[in-house]
């Protein structure tokens, strides 16, 4: 075991992420800053999707915006950090393996470091752990990360309960991006089902909250479970609650992130599952109504657009 590795798995069963120093839960009184967190975590997707579509200006200036929201919420809420650092670390080693440069990476977790020396009192787990992660050669990096991203899921399960949406949507990525077999897919979505049964219950059935478990419930059932009549029924579920929604001009948010996946799989699998051309009627309206709307929105609808090609394009 490297160097890196023992220090990930010592700093879980050292300081459990849940003592004064760094809690994985928001405290009673505190705000609660992982919707900011989510949106670098949009930013991320943002930057990288666009760099993979050759699309270099507007991908720069993602990334610059993801730096400046890192540079107002760094140090203030860890509750969300933890939760979506790993998956952007992750997801930015993964691309610099395509384009063999890992200069975002580097970049961010610099920033990063910078930041923490600032922002956290000597000592504290933080800015010890990037100074780790940033040290640690290339290619154990990825081990380290999957390392921390798995034992951030354990943790954060023993504070509040498998059944949680944070949980299961945390496992669900984890499964699919490591192709890991350490959780049937089967209890993915059975307890998404019971979840999203409760939060339709309590809330309203476009509220975020029953937007949010329906998402992460769709992705479980395509990419953990490849369940494509499940994915086809959720999927168009979702579509008709973002249709009663609203979206004319629309601005990014889980409603239009919980419409945009949708859009892409019901095109993808329509063939498939004998709906003709049902899914790609849906996925150009989703492009044409996401192309409407703010930056991030129109980065989803050229993500979606692409799929179809130069065709795809004309509407943007």
């Amino acid at each position: 075991m490297s160097f890196s590795e023992v220090f990930v798995y010592g700093l879980f069963d050292t300081f459990h992420f849940s003592s004064n120093l760094f809690d994985i839960t928001v405290p009673p009184g505190v705000p609660d800053h992982l919707p900011a967190w989510q949106q670098i975590s949009d930013e991320c997707f943002g930057a990288t999707t666009l760099l993979e579509e050759g699309q270099y200006p507007e991908s720069r200036q993602t990334f610059n915006i993801l730096c400046e929201r890192l540079k107002i919420i760094f140090g203030i809420s860890d509750c969300g950090m933890i939760i979506v650092i790993w998956p952007i670390c992750i997801r930015l080693h993964q691309n610099g393996l395509l384009y063999k440069s890992f200069a975002l990476l580097e970049y961010f977790l610099d920033l990063l470091r910078f930041l923490a020396h600032q922002r956290y009192p000597s000592g504290h787990p933080i800015p010890n752990l990037l100074k780790v992660l940033s040290q640690t050669p290339v290619e154990e990096r990825l081990e380290i990360l999957r390392v921390g991203y798995q034992r951030t899921i354990r943790s954060l399960e023993r504070r509040v309960g498998f059944g949680n949406a944070v949980v299961l949507s945390m496992w669900s990525k984890y499964l699919k991006r490591f192709n890991s077999q350490e959780l049937p897919a089967s209890a993915l979505t059975s307890r998404y089902e019971s979840v999203l049964e409760e939060a339709q219950n309590s809330f309203t059935d476009t509220g975020t909250r029953a937007i949010e478990i329906l998402h992460g419930y769709i992705y479980a059932a395509h990419y953990n479970a490849n369940n494509q009549m499940l994915t086809w029924d959720l999927d168009s579920l979702m579509v008709d609650r973002a249709w009663s929604i609203g979206l004319d001009q629309p601005q990014w948010c889980l409603a239009t992130q919980g419409y945009a996946m949708p859009a892409k799989l019901l095109y993808a699998m329509s063939e498939q599952t004998g709906h003709g051309n049902q899914g790609e009627a849906i996925l150009w309206s989703a492009i044409t109504r996401l192309g409407s709307g703010d930056r991030k929105c129109r980065t989803r609808a050229l993500m979606l657009a692409n799929m179809l090609g130069g065709t795809g394009n004309q509407v943007l």
